[in-house]
């Protein structure tokens, strides 16, 4: 016990500031519940005494609610909570609270796992505790959020099948065990958020592609799928029919009337125009498919630029601090760094982290504008190339002396940035939000 403490003290004193920023004036900042909470929060409360749901079925796995059908992984996770302390705020939260610190736990060991470094790792945790992206989702019940943190723990024992340490009988054991638990983790994201259903199919895809050639990995990574495949059977009847899509089909871009809207005016113009070929070149440059491909294209890039994740932040107010981005300023250049390091490092397992930072987007991308909710999981891996960024810059600096105080320098940069937001967030925000309303 003595050891797993010394070896992991500042992750542990990681996590007790993280749990403090998270859980501090939980009850005045964000200043209300959402509709989405408090939905959430009635069904839990409905089912913890009576098993039935707001519209009296029995242990269902889709709730209907405001014209939406919510997924049952959050409602299900607050039950014991409101059967222990009631239906309140701290029980609605502490799911999403709880989930918080397991990303942090999960950022850790994902960065050590790719760069065996464990400066780099504690940084990664650091980012994660004390950024606004992270610590906003934390503090509300949000389904999206419990999604990340079973997706992080399915992405971290996905990276156990590039471990080469199979030899022995009771390396195998363990081996099946995380292979077995990946597949359950990333099952059970698709049973909390409807995002992470994609996300979490498109990157077993891509683990599949990357290891194709190697039939010694191919036999690990079915194990994942068949765990993956056994766990979300149940959520089956779901998958194919119609409240699995509701949502999305009511907000995504390919029911956006305003394109249709578009294409005509432009089809319309070039009508005018009297001009024998222009409205037969219009038909094809003017048209749905091409403005879906375009507008998807441009969300998915503004969602991986600086702007958005250190500038502009979130449009949506009370998903965001408008004096604030989602990630501090300070962070910009050791995103691209890291960014620019991990797709230069020629590895199977680097190439996995890549590819699963290029999917996160993409559900966002189908509906609208970046959105931290919807493409939560992208914190992870901003968090990851970030602490790799700066690493990579300590490591320039060959004097040990002038190395320490540039980590000290950044790290007070760093929490100057983070006490602004702290004090605005929990103090400036929820004040002009209630004044707002």
């Amino acid at each position: 016990m003595n050891k797993i403490f010394k070896n992991y003290s500042l992750l542990f004193f990681i996590l007790l500031i993280g749990l403090f920023v998270r859980t501090f004036r939980i009850n005045e900042a964000p200043s209300r519940l959402t509709h989405d909470e408090m939905s959430i929060g009635y069904n839990a409360f409905s089912i913890a005494k009576t098993g039935l749901d707001e519209w009296s079925r029995r242990l269902p796995l889709s709730f209907e609610a405001f014209g939406d059908h919510k997924l049952p992984g959050y409602i299900y996770s607050v039950v014991p909570f409101i059967s222990i302390l009631g239906l309140n705020v701290i029980s609605l939260k502490l799911p999403s609270i709880i989930a918080g610190l397991v990303i942090i736990i999960f950022g850790y060991l994902i960065t050590f796992k790719i760069t065996n470094n464990k400066k780099t790792s504690l940084f990664t945790a650091l980012i994660i505790a004390l950024s606004p992206w992270p610590i906003h989702i934390s503090r509300m019940a949000l389904e999206s959020n419990l999604a990340l943190a079973f997706y992080s723990g399915g992405l971290f024992f996905s990276l156990s099948i590039f471990d080469k340490k199979v030899n022995k009988e009771k390396n195998n054991q363990n081996s099946l065990i995380k292979l077995s638990l990946s597949g359950l983790l990333f099952a059970l994201s698709s049973y909390t958020y409807i995002a992470f259903r994609l996300i979490s199919v498109l990157t077993l895809i891509s683990l599949l592609i990357i290891n194709f050639k190697q039939k010694s990995d191919l036999k690990k990574i079915f194990i994942i799928l068949i765990s993956f495949i056994i766990f979300l059977i149940p959520l089956s009847p779901q998958l194919v029919g119609k409240s699995g899509s509701a949502r999305f089909s009511q907000v995504s871009i390919f029911s956006d009337d305003g394109i249709t809207a578009k294409v005509t005016e432009q089809r319309n113009f070039c009508f005018l125009q009297r001009q024998p070929l222009l409205p037969q070149l219009c038909k094809v440059f003017y048209n749905k498919y091409f403005y879906i491909a375009e507008k998807i294209s441009k969300n998915y890039i503004n969602f991986l630029l600086p702007t958005f994740l250190f500038i502009d932040g979130d449009k949506l107010e009370y998903l965001n601090d408008p004096d604030f981005a989602e990630f501090l300023i300070v962070l910009i250049p050791f995103y691209l760094i890291g960014l620019y390091q991990i797709a230069n490092i020629n590895s199977k397992k680097t190439i996995y982290i890549l590819t699963a930072f290029l999917i996160m987007p993409i559900s966002s991308a189908l509906v609208g504008d970046p959105q931290i909710v919807r493409g939560s999981g992208l914190l992870l891996f901003v968090s990851i190339f970030s602490s790799i960024g700066i690493n990579y810059i300590l490591q320039i600096i060959k004097n040990n002396k002038l190395r320490n105080l540039s980590s000290i320098i950044f790290i007070v940069i760093f929490m100057l940035g983070f006490t602004q937001y702290f004090i605005s967030y929990n103090y400036k925000l929820p004040t002009t939000l209630r004044s707002g309303y």
